[in-house]
């Protein structure tokens, strides 16, 4: 690898960045650095992945250096290193760092280990995909529970929705990043392998309290109703209802018409079948049992739609 001085290394890593945040970074320098800065940017005709992984390791290096060292972490270094990773207007880590030693006390903890408010403290000031990071690598109910002390709906929508599409921190960010989480939580141990995607967003989501549920999904399906509904439909699978309660069926029995919930019920198993039966009048049941009885095929994608339709009400309800 060639060698490259500071300002060679520091262009790598302004080309990287968009034109705003680079801007940002440059007024960290002095006027005759950012001319060196902008002469060397203006000579990178192509950004060598080897080069720029190098970089940033020892940036990495320089981070642990400086930590290691001194109580007032070199402000300049931290924000570079969160520039290069993407994350806008957060806390500058002397803050985080603060309440780190507040809620720790210099003990080693694991993040699953802090109450839901501690990990609310922390997080509060932090961007969407911090957060939304976070809430995948804690326990689902833990998750759940900071999610739910967020006051902002909107905020909580663009969470859930981010966790949903989230796949992975991308490599070249992942030990920058990685060590950033780390420190904020002082936890050597935090794994952030752990993908997000519908199904987990679902999970969360599906713990809290059925108003603030509400009110965060209605949030969700005016950003992205696509994706919301995909998440509404993991929320339960069909054979879930047998262990939904029954002042829930009835709710639900209200807002559905007989042919829907016949053609939902069809070859479904007969303890589905009973959980609504039980609740329906001697009518309706008998109205049921006849369009069975008519009908000789469905298409499964029938069935599928009208199941759908009494999931999504369902999770309206509770």
């Amino acid at each position: 690898m060639i060698n490259l001085n500071g300002k060679q290394k520091s262009a790598y890593l302004l080309l990287q960045l968009d034109i705003n945040t680079s801007s940002k970074v440059l007024k960290y320098f002095n006027k005759q650095e950012i001319e060196e800065i902008v002469f060397h940017m203006s000579h990178i005709k192509k950004v060598d992945t080897i080069h720029l992984n190098n970089i940033i390791n020892e940036y990495f290096t320089i981070f642990n250096k400086i930590h290691s060292k001194q109580k007032n972490v070199n402000i300049k270094v931290f924000n570079i290193l969160k520039e290069t990773i993407g994350i806008d207007d957060t806390n500058l880590l002397l803050d985080k760092l603060k309440l780190k030693k507040k809620y720790f006390n210099s003990r080693e903890n694991t993040i699953n280990e802090l109450t839901p408010k501690n990990i609310f403290l922390i997080l509060k000031k932090e961007n969407i995909e911090i957060i939304a990071i976070i809430l995948i690598n804690l326990k689902t109910k833990l998750a759940s529970e900071v999610l739910s002390i967020i006051k902002d709906e909107a905020q909580q929508a663009d969470i859930i929705l981010y966790i949903a599409s989230y796949n992975s921190i991308p490599e070249l960010s992942k030990p920058i990043f990685s060590q950033l989480i780390r420190e904020l939580f002082n936890d050597k141990n935090l794994n952030l392998d752990k993908i997000g995607g519908i199904k987990r967003a679902a999970n969360i989501l599906q713990i809290i309290k059925s108003e603030k549920k509400e009110n965060i999904t209605k949030n969700m399906i005016k950003k992205n109703a696509i994706l919301t509904h995909n998440i509404i439909n993991q929320m339960f699978l069909f054979e879930d209802i047998i262990n939904v309660k029954d002042e829930y069926i009835n709710k639900l029995l209200k807002l559905i018409s007989i042919k829907t919930l016949s053609i939902a019920l069809y070859n479904s198993e007969i303890s589905i079948k009973k959980k609504f039966l039980k609740n329906l009048s001697k009518d309706e049941t008998k109205e049921i049992k006849n369009y069975f009885s008519k009908k000789k095929s469905l298409s499964l994608t029938q069935i599928k739609q009208a199941q759908k339709k009494i999931l999504y009400y369902l999770v309206k309800i509770i």
